[in-house]
């Protein structure tokens, strides 16, 4: 588990609100945030704190956010923008060719069974082609909307993906041709595999412990054919250095690493420095055109 943050880059004049952006990210379990300086293209503040999982989007969990939200004042100030990351391993993906606005509800209940008190919402992914239809709790969508009137709310998983993308596009990457990303949440993650600019899958896995998450990692391997001593794994999210997931998967992978934040923003040291690649998705919001 990330210990607590509060950074905050000392000389940063809390009266420049106005230009920043704030992105937050709402897990099972945390709740992150951070401030972008558009003038200077760099991250001020990062803020994060854990829950507990067992009340994730339940009124206690809801009551909890809403007092963080009204107190702390890394959420307080008038932003340029608010953008909300809500983690789920609840969606569905579908090609842009044959999304309809009107059967979004449709389209999610192919996979998911329905549940009362939640909302459908959806996002296009431009670099992906596709929409994302993900559903959220009304109690969490109210709280946001009085906290953060106009905010966009985002899937994890879009972001994932269309940071990849977007990453392989600008930077015409030429590292291998074929590689598998991992984003790691709580208990599920999201998988992707891309050739240079191209996705050829985005999935999401639940895992209980160390052997489901390898195992269904190797059957992305093993499904896709993707020979495991040349096609690397790049994990990102909530997986240290010396989780025993990875210890293991590196018996059968031979090439696994850490993704780490990109050049188009600089950050204040510290941040730079706690954040590594466990953060990736809450910065990289900020280059998304979602």
């Amino acid at each position: 588990m990330i210990h607590e943050l509060n950074l905050t880059d000392p000389t940063w004049d809390s009266a420049a609100a106005g230009r920043c952006d704030l992105s937050v990210q709402i897990a099972s379990g945390s709740i992150s945030c951070c401030l972008l300086d558009n003038l200077s293209n760099k991250f001020i503040s990062l803020f994060h704190t854990n829950f507990d999982d067992d009340v994730y989007c339940q009124q206690e969990h809801i009551n909890k956010l809403a007092d963080i939200f009204r107190n702390d004042p890394g959420f307080t100030g008038s932003f340029r923008k608010t953008r909300i990351i809500y983690v789920t391993s609840f969606s569905t993906l579908i090609p842009e060719p044959l999304f309809e606005e009107d059967k979004a509800v449709r389209y999610f209940h192919f996979n998911h069974e329905p549940e009362e008190d939640n909302e459908i919402l959806f996002n296009r992914l431009r670099y992906t082609e596709a929409y994302l239809v993900f559903r959220i709790p009304d109690l969490l969508r109210t709280t946001i909307e009085n906290q953060f009137p106009g905010a966009g709310i985002f899937h994890q998983a879009g972001v994932f993906a269309e940071n990849l993308l977007l990453s392989a596009s600008a930077e015409k990457f030429n590292g291998e041709a074929l590689s598998v990303h991992v984003n790691v949440n709580s208990d599920h993650f999201d998988i992707a595999v891309t050739n240079h600019s191209s996705l050829r899958l985005l999935n999401n896995f639940r895992f209980r412990n160390e052997n489901d998450f390898c195992y269904f990692i190797l059957y992305v391997y093993d499904q896709l054919k993707l020979d495991p001593e040349k096609v690397p794994a790049v994990f990102s999210g909530l997986i240290g250095e010396d989780s025993s997931s990875l210890l293991l998967l590196g018996k059968y992978i031979k090439n696994l690493s850490f993704a780490r934040p990109g050049n188009f923003f600089s950050y204040y040291p510290d941040i730079e420095i706690a954040a590594s690649h466990h953060f990736l998705q809450l910065f990289n919001i900020n280059r998304c055109e979602l």
